[in-house]
C-alpha cells in the first residue's frame, strides 16, 4: 500500500468536522486517522527487569565499548604469530593459563610460550591469536605441539566489534524488545526512559448486547467486539478500561462520552455508526463537540468507521459487524494507535501474493478478504487462498485466516493467478 506515512504530522489542521456524506478512499482514511493522533508527552524511568514491550521515550547511546576488552572465543591457548617461523610443526611451553574474570599476572610473552585460556578471558599481554585446543597436540610436560599456523587475530573478539562507545543502540520510539533488554544488560544499562501507558476506554453500543456466560433473550447476542479490541490491545504500552454497554438512547451515549471525554488518550466505541434509527453515536458525538476527520471510507468491510478528538482524546468509532470492526481495527485503527502511543513502526507491512481463487468485487471500493496462505517451495511469492468473501458479520474466516488480502478500487475481477498484496496478522 503506498501511503506516505513519514509525511503526515500531528499538528497538521485537518480535525474540522466532515460531512456525513463525505467519504474518503482507504489510504486517504489512513493518513487522516494518522494526522488525528497525537504522540504523547512526558517520560518515566523503569527498571530495565520492568521494560519489555514499553517503548522507549528517547534515543539510548551505547556508555561503553562492547565486548569491553579483547577476549578469546574458544577454548585454547594464547600465542604470539611470530613465533610461527619456519617449518611446521611448532612445539610451544604452556607457561600459565587464564579462565573468564581472571586477569594473569606478569609478563608471559616469550619465544614459543603460550597460555592456556578459556571462551570469554581476558587476552593476555603480548599474545595476538588463539590456537583452539582440538588443533594442538599435548606432548606432556608443560609443552603443546601446534601444525597450523594462526594468522593475527584469530579467534578473538575485539574490544568494541559489536558496538562502538557513544554509538546509537536504540531509538526513541522503539518497543523494547527481549534482545534491546539483552543489549541493555551487556552494556551495564540498568533503567531506561519510556513513554507513559496510553489510557483507552471502550465502550460499546447495543441493548441487545451480552457477555458470554451471561443469559440470552431470543432477541439478544453475545459481544465479541470487546474481546477483539482487549485482545488486540493486550499491551505493556496500553491500559484499556471497559465501560460496558450504551443502551440505544442519544442520551445514554452522550452520558457515558461526557464521562470519559479528555480522561483518556484514546477511547473507542464499537457500533452505532450507521445512519439506522438506533444509531446514535455520531449525534452523541455532535452533542459532545466532538471534531471528526474520518467518518465513511470507501472499504468493505468497515465503511461506517470515524476518527477525530473528543476534548483531549482520539476518538475511534468502529462499526458494530464484527468482521468490520476487526478490518476497522487492525487497518485503520492501529496504526492511529501506535501514533498515540509514540512508537515508531506504525503501519502495517504489506507483501504481494499470488491469488489462489477468482473473485468479483465492486469497483471504487478498496476489499479486504481474510487469506490463508503457504509458502511454496521454490515459489518467489505465497499462494493465497480465499476465506469466505469479507462479510462484514463473519467471524470464523478471520479465526482460521493468515492475513488479510487487499483487493484496491481499480479491481473488479481477481483472476487466479493475480499479483495481489496483502498483510500478515501482527501478533
Amino acid at each position: 500500500m503506498n501511503i506516505q506515512l513519514d509525511a503526515i504530522r500531528p499538528e497538521d489542521d485537518c480535525f474540522g468536522t466532515v460531512s456525513d456524506r463525505q467519504m474518503l478512499s482507504f489510504p486517504e482514511a489512513v493518513a487522516t486517522a494518522l494526522a488525528t493522533a497525537v504522540p504523547p508527552g512526558g517520560r518515566e524511568t523503569v527498571a530495565l527487569s520492568q521494560s519489555t514491550g514499553r517503548v522507549l521515550a528517547t534515543d539510548v547511546l551505547a556508555p561503553s565499548a562492547l565486548p569491553r576488552f579483547d577476549h578469546s572465543a574458544m577454548d585454547g591457548y594464547a600465542v604470539h604469530c611470530a613465533d610461527f617461523n619456519g617449518r611446521e610443526p611448532w612445539m610451544l611451553e604452556v607457561v600459565s593459563s587464564v579462565a573468564a574474570g581472571e586477569v594473569t599476572s606478569g609478563q608471559h610473552a616469550g619465544f614459543r610460550k603460550a597460555v592456556g585460556i578459556n571462551t570469554g578471558a581476558l587476552i593476555p599481554d603480548g599474545f595476538d591469536a588463539v590456537v583452539v585446543q582440538e588443533r594442538c597436540s599435548q606432548m606432556g610436560s608443560g609443552r603443546i605441539l601446534v601444525t597450523s599456523a594462526p594468522r593475527e587475530g584469530a579467534n578473538i573478539r575485539r574490544r568494541g566489534e559489536d558496538v562502538a562507545a557513544d554509538t546509537l543502540i536504540a531509538s526513541g520510539g522503539a518497543e523494547i524488545s527481549p534482545h534491546h533488554s539483552a543489549l541493555f544488560a551487556a552494556m551495564g544499562i540498568k533503567e531506561v526512559s519510556v513513554r507513559p501507558r496510553i489510557r483507552i476506554a471502550y465502550l460499546a453500543t447495543g441493548t441487545e448486547l451480552r457477555r458470554p456466560g451471561e443469559p440470552l433473550g431470543p432477541a439478544q447476542i453475545y459481544d465479541s467486539n470487546c474481546f477483539l479490541v482487549q485482545s488486540a490491545l493486550l499491551k505493556h504500552w496500553a491500559e484499556v478500561h471497559d465501560f460496558g454497554y450504551v443502551p440505544d438512547t442519544l442520551e445514554a451515549a452522550v452520558r457515558l462520552l461526557e464521562e470519559v471525554a479528555g480522561s483518556f488518550d484514546v477511547i473507542i466505541s464499537s457500533g452505532g455508526m450507521s445512519h439506522g434509527p438506533m444509531d446514535f453515536m455520531r449525534a452523541a458525538l455532535k452533542t459532545c463537540g466532538a471534531r471528526l476527520s474520518v467518518l465513511n471510507v470507501k472499504m468493505r468491510p468497515g465503511k461506517p468507521s470515524a476518527f477525530g478528538r473528543l476534548s483531549d482524546s482520539l476518538f475511534i468509532g468502529l462499526p458494530g459487524n464484527p468482521m468490520a470492526a476487526a478490518v476497522a481495527l487492525t487497518q485503520l485503527a492501529m496504526p492511529a494507535i501506535r501514533r498515540t502511543a509514540g512508537i515508531m513502526k506504525i503501519g502495517n507491512a504489506w507483501e504481494v501474493g499470488v491469488a489462489d481463487f477468482e473473485y468479483r468485487k465492486r469497483l471504487g471500493l478498496s476489499e479486504f478478504v481474510p487469506v490463508r496462505f503457504s509458502d511454496q517451495s521454490g515459489d518467489l511469492f505465497p499462494s493465497l487462498e480465499l476465506l469466505g468473501k469479507g462479510s462484514s458479520g463473519s467471524l470464523l474466516p478471520l479465526a482460521q485466516a493468515d492475513g488479510l488480502a487487499c483487493l484496491g478500487p481499480d479491481l473488479e475481477v481477481v483472476q487466479h493467478g493475480a499479483a495481489i498484496q496483502f498483510t500478515r496478522f501482527r501478533d
